[in-house]
């Protein structure tokens, strides 16, 4: 069978099956053909060897004149190509978080061998639930310095905090993302089923303070926008636990929200963004966390959250953007 038609790659190994099956009837054909030119065309066993590989590699030979120009990727550089529109989406010095493997290892290909944006530090939430990675994250690449963590090392080891249950109640104290970082990160052990839970959240009345002239200066948002900058940005804890991945990311955003540029990609998955749409700015393939409250519009799914920066889009679509050479060249590609 084929693989289905709205897959976002090739995936050849859907096709590992037929390939399998393919195989065998190529080795049972040569042998068949084999034996027929030895025992009925009287030849000798080499020259019925030969005869018989050079019948079977006219197959290959002849898909392989027909099918080069439909399956030619020499000049296809769709995947470094999108690789690179989400990395000139970032401001300098950026964090962008992002999703799955299409939108993760092409960036990655694309700083580590062409040296595209190094300065841009890609924060992949499908591995962010391992403490492994979530150490990296600490560590200097290239040339994006560390990422900054409320957070310490040994709280996120192991299976520590791999689930966070609430423990407050309607009377929450609201109090600010560092607090409450701090709080999680401590032990605070306790019972619950049978295992010992090492901490606990004790309100889900969270807030990430902005520091508005550190924001201005640093251009996350103009001086147009000096009225309209807020001073605090809401977090939207659903639920009744927070899992790993979920603190890190939190921990992330409010640890470097003030000294850095940070990004979702437009492929992440909007349940990720703890309710921060409303705060983002569509800069191009990335949406920028800003101190600006916009009303998101839905309908564009997680590309309607917040407000377009126009400017911004302009700027990167027409100027830095590239396109795969599909405006140069006649490729074989839907």
């Amino acid at each position: 069978s084929n693989q289905p038609p709205n897959e976002p790659r090739e995936r050849d190994y859907v096709l590992v099956g037929s390939f399998f099956t393919f195989a065998i009837w190529v080795g049972m054909g040569a042998a068949a053909l084999f034996e027929l030119l030895r025992e009925r065309a009287k030849l000798d066993g080499n020259v019925a060897a030969f005869g018989s590989v050079a019948v079977v590699l006219l197959a290959p030979l002849i898909m392989g004149v027909q099918n080069y120009d439909d399956n030619d990727r020499s000049q296809h550089t769709g995947a470094r190509d999108y690789a690179s529109n989400f990395l000139e989406s970032c401001d300098e010095n950026a964090i962008i978080f992002t999703y799955g493997d299409n939108d993760t290892y092409p960036l990655w290909y694309a700083q580590e061998v062409e040296g595209i944006r190094t300065d841009v530090r890609v924060v992949n939430l499908s591995l962010i639930a391992v403490d492994w990675y979530i150490d990296q994250l600490r560590r200097k690449v290239n040339d994006s310095p560390p990422i900054k963590m409320t957070v310490p090392r040994t709280a996120y080891r192991g299976s520590n905090r791999n689930l966070i249950p609430y423990r407050g109640n309607n009377n929450d104290r609201r109090i600010s993302v560092g607090e409450f970082l701090k709080f999680v990160g401590e032990d605070h052990p306790f019972q619950m089923q049978g295992r010992t839970i090492k901490s606990y959240m004790p309100t889900k009345q969270v807030y990430i303070p902005i520091n508005q002239q550190q924001m201005i200066a640093n251009g996350a948002v103009s001086q147009a926008d000096t009225g309209k900058i807020v001073t605090q940005i809401p977090i939207n804890i659903s639920g009744n636990y927070m899992i790993k991945d979920d603190l890190a990311i939190l921990d992330v955003i409010a640890s470097n929200i003030n000294d850095r540029p940070i990004y979702f990609a437009v492929t992440c998955r909007p349940e990720k963004m703890m309710g921060l749409q409303d705060y983002t700015e569509l800069e191009g393939l990335g949406l920028r966390i800003i101190p600006v409250k916009s009303q998101s519009d839905p309908q564009y799914l997680i590309m309607g959250s917040g407000r377009v920066d126009t400017d911004a889009v302009y700027e990167n679509v027409m100027n830095k953007f590239r396109w795969g050479n599909f405006d140069k060249e006649r490729l074989f590609v839907d």
